[in-house]
């Protein structure tokens, strides 16, 4: 392949999108039998500074304001939040939400979601945060519903709803929340719907995108190596039929698959203690190889 993508998360999903329209052939390999990593038992929120649908709801952002938030609540602590880096997302960042649209992603305005630290310089009480509508799996093609990973919540919620259920007994907003969602349950089950919400409505969509424009996507297919030719990596070592299968990546491989949440013993090296491998929603495929 042109592009070899390790992991089936969002991320791998948009990169394989974008390579297809570059005119290049990616392939995504997922280790277990799912399809969705860890993006599809999340919560499915978007944390996306000066996204186009602040701009249609006139609420004012700007790459320098969220830059200046950055800075004030994460600061510059190395490589991983460097001002390069920053910039790159702050640039990014709208571009993706553009990108994805004109895919069919249909977005969803948090209203109300305020950034974590919206009292530091920069920080937005109206929140930057995004999510998307609930998605029918009965329309993804063949087996691929079978083959979609599920959250932990089955629920079809929409935008902030979940955050309005946890006080259903205590505001209106809670009980309107769960009467629209259980309005939306009862209609989906008439048409015989199957409705995710989150994280898995997310990759359910993004699944979807793929498979419409026939991206190569492999199950148990996880990668016990990378192969290096020259200085520059130039493959992976995968499993087919049970046996090692190398795959030429003509110009690269990016690595998405997760870290090690499940894997006690790198816990145990790298990570915070006490730990334990029971506190984790990553997927069960995030061992840290």
């Amino acid at each position: 392949a042109d592009f070899v993508i390790v992991g089936s998360g969002g991320g791998s999903m948009v990169a394989a999108l974008a390579v297809t329209d570059a005119g290049k052939t990616p392939i995504i390999l997922a280790k277990t039998d799912k399809v969705g990593g860890s993006t599809a038992m999340s919560g499915g929120v978007f944390w996306i500074p000066n996204h186009p649908l602040q701009a249609r709801d006139g609420i004012e952002d700007s790459e320098e304001k969220a830059r200046t938030y950055l800075d004030a609540s994460v600061g510059d602590l190395g490589a991983a939040t460097s001002h390069p880096r920053k910039d790159m997302f702050l640039k990014q960042g709208p571009a993706m939400v553009h990108y994805l649209e004109s895919k069919g992603m249909p977005f969803v305005r948090c209203d109300g979601w305020s950034d974590y630290h919206d009292d530091l310089p920069g920080g937005m009480a109206a929140g930057r945060s995004l999510s998307v509508e609930p998605f029918n799996v009965k329309e993804l093609p063949g087996d691929w519903a079978a083959k979609l990973r599920r959250g932990l919540s089955s629920l079809p919620v929409r935008g902030i709803e979940g955050r309005k259920l946890m006080l259903l007994k205590r505001t209106w907003a809670g009980k309107f929340a769960a009467l629209s969602l259980g309005m939306r349950l009862i209609r989906s089950k008439i048409l015989g719907q199957e409705l995710v919400g989150a994280g898995t409505a997310i990759q359910g969509r993004m699944l979807q995108m793929a498979v419409r424009q026939n991206i190569d996507i492999r199950i148990k297919s996880g990668v016990s190596e990378l192969v290096e030719e020259n200085g520059r990596i130039a493959g992976v070592v995968t499993q087919k039929d049970g046996k090692p299968w190398r795959i030429e990546a003509r110009d690269g491989v990016l690595i998405n698959a997760g870290g090690f949440s499940h894997n006690a013993d790198m816990r145990k090296q790298y990570g915070p203690q006490p730990s334990s491998v029971a506190w984790t929603n990553a997927n069960p495929g995030d061992t840290g190889e």
